[in-house]
């Protein structure tokens, strides 16, 4: 009986402190990991519409509501980037590769303020821009945030095999 007693304590112990640890990493994903890949996802959707928006603004007459959106969703990206600045300083690699993002998108849309401006004087914009300068850095931040998933997906699988 003594030993049943102790077996079964044993299982419990042992049972407890397992799923203590799969609440832990379970905590530690909700808040630290899906937060930034939320962040890192919104952005990818926003910059697809921002894409889009700007493909408007180039190829049909000029709409203030294509400027207003355009406004609207710079703002919404420049948050985003800014919160993730702050949130990955407790990690270098996390936090060179925010810098790159961030480079990458404040680089793609410094071009746009030039062609809205021509495009209200109802001016076509200088094809070298939009096709090959934006490119390069619309490709380079599409990758920085498939390289910034990728590094959250390494943490947190890093995380639960650390446990």
């Amino acid at each position: 009986m003594v030993i049943s007693l102790i077996t079964t304590f044993t299982i419990g112990v042992v049972g407890y402190i397992n799923i203590n640890q799969m609440h832990s990493i379970n905590s530690d994903v909700s808040s630290n990991v899906i937060p930034k890949l939320k962040d890192w996802g919104d952005v990818n959707g926003d910059m697809g519409v921002l894409r889009n928006t700007l493909t408007k603004i180039i190829d049909r007459p000029f709409d203030e509501a294509n400027e207003t959106g355009m406004l609207d969703l710079n703002s919404k990206i420049s948050t985003i980037m800014n919160k993730q600045v702050i949130a990955s300083q407790g990690d270098a690699k996390e936090s060179a590769l925010v810098k790159s993002a961030k480079d990458a998108y404040e680089n793609y849309y410094s071009f746009i303020p030039g062609i809205i401006d021509k495009r209200k004087q109802n001016l076509v914009p200088d094809k070298k821009i939009t096709n090959i300068d934006m490119g390069v850095f619309g490709t380079a931040l599409a990758k920085n945030i498939t390289d910034l998933v990728n590094y959250q997906n390494n943490t947190a699988q890093i995380q639960n095999e650390d446990r």
